[in-house]
């Protein structure tokens, strides 16, 4: 695909500077339910979050995203290459449904995702984000200030860890 080779070569360009870089090349924007922009961020989910586990969305999986605040990484071209949902209850709100193309991962891709979702989350006044993170994903979440809570458990038929972090009002000024 040759916007996708676009992309990686303009990341791999800045690769000293690689948040940046992912910055640059990628636009960090909230996503309409329903809209087109949403249905590629759901092929996405489908291809690298469900089929690889032989599992398909439900119609309750389904009908669970229209409530929920989705985010996504597009490129200059309008293609979605990554993205999450975030469910807000009060102060708090579980991050779920995280990805990020296999193409541009250990880009800082992931990362920025995040911080455009905790700075929702503060202009929400949400100061605290919940998860239930693959096992695999926790270093990832670790570097990103996010802690386990209790054992690993089986959900969607793999290793899931519960993941929190509270955040601070002023977090995104200092850098954090």
């Amino acid at each position: 695909m040759l916007i996708l080779k676009k992309v990686v070569a303009q990341v791999e360009v800045r690769k000293k500077n690689k948040f940046m870089a992912a910055e640059a090349a990628l636009d960090f924007v909230q996503i309409d339910f329903g809209s087109n922009e949403y249905q590629q961020l759901l092929s996405l989910r489908l291809r690298y979050l469900r089929e690889p586990l032989g599992l398909q969305f439900s119609e309750k999986d389904l009908a669970s995203d229209e409530s929920d605040v989705h985010f996504g990484a597009r490129t200059t071209d309008g293609l979605i290459m990554g993205g999450l949902a975030l469910r807000v209850d009060g102060l708090a709100c579980r991050l779920r449904q995280m990805l990020v193309h296999p193409d541009l991962r250990r880009r800082g891709v992931g990362k920025l995702l995040l911080k455009h979702a905790e700075a929702y989350c503060l202009e929400q006044n949400v100061l605290h984000i919940s998860m239930h993170a693959r096992l695999s994903a926790k270093d990832f979440y670790e570097k990103c200030g996010y802690r386990q809570i209790g054992d690993s458990f089986v959900e969607v038929t793999i290793p899931h860890i519960i993941m929190n972090k509270q955040l601070e009002k002023f977090q995104n000024l200092r850098g954090k």
